[in-house]
């Protein structure tokens, strides 16, 4: 959850779950990132005091080819995803080490629209932005207008190689089932226009 940049989190009393230990720790007890600030006997909310910026820039960077050992590393509480992020595949391990360290970095996010995000980045070297959302098919990714591709990071978010300078990162969810269904749409709207024009031509 903290990984997802999630701040609060609203529990029925009655389900007894708390935040980061699911049923084992007694109702309305803290834990070391949730902390209980409102309770009745409808709800308890928490916040997160331990949740991730929703973009930052990865201070290490490595290579692993297996999800499965991605996850089992994810789920390590000793595991720290601000400080490493894990790459599904796609780059090399020096590649990779190019990515880590650099010096100064920054990333500032702008949400344009629930399927569209702006990011401003700037960097001494290159560098692996991370996105505290979830990897999903359909999202692109653009850098000064020019198309990147979008890595898999944690098992669970997305990132971004992002040269050095400053530079803008342009997010979009662009699903291919979408793109289609607009194309056969259009089609569809301009057989149905050139039908009407051509019937009203022959009772002309």
């Amino acid at each position: 959850l903290s990984m997802l940049n999630v701040r609060y989190a609203l529990i029925q009393p009655a389900t007894g779950i708390v935040p980061g230990r699911g049923c084992a720790t007694p109702l309305g007890e803290d834990t070391p990132s949730w902390t209980r600030i409102y309770s009745d006997r409808d709800v308890i909310i928490y916040r997160n005091t331990m949740s991730h910026p929703r973009v930052y820039v990865a201070d290490e960077v490595r290579v692993e080819h297996d999800p499965q050992t991605i996850l089992a590393r994810v789920r390590d509480p000793a595991f720290d995803p601000h400080r490493l992020a894990l790459v599904e595949g796609a780059l090399t391990d020096a590649r990779a080490a190019a990515l880590s360290g650099g010096g100064n970095a920054e990333a500032r996010l702008t949400p344009l629209g629930p399927n569209d995000l702006l990011i401003e980045t700037r960097a001494a070297a290159p560098r692996l932005v991370v996105l505290s959302e979830m990897w999903f098919p359909g999202w692109a990714a653009t850098i000064d207008g020019r198309r990147v591709p979008i890595h898999r990071v944690n098992y669970l978010l997305r990132g971004v190689e992002v040269p050095a300078g400053t530079h803008t990162i342009r997010m979009s969810y662009r699903p291919a089932s979408a793109l289609i269904g607009a194309g056969i749409s259009g089609v569809t709207l301009f057989g149905l226009i050139g039908t009407v024009v051509v019937r009203r031509r022959r009772r002309g």
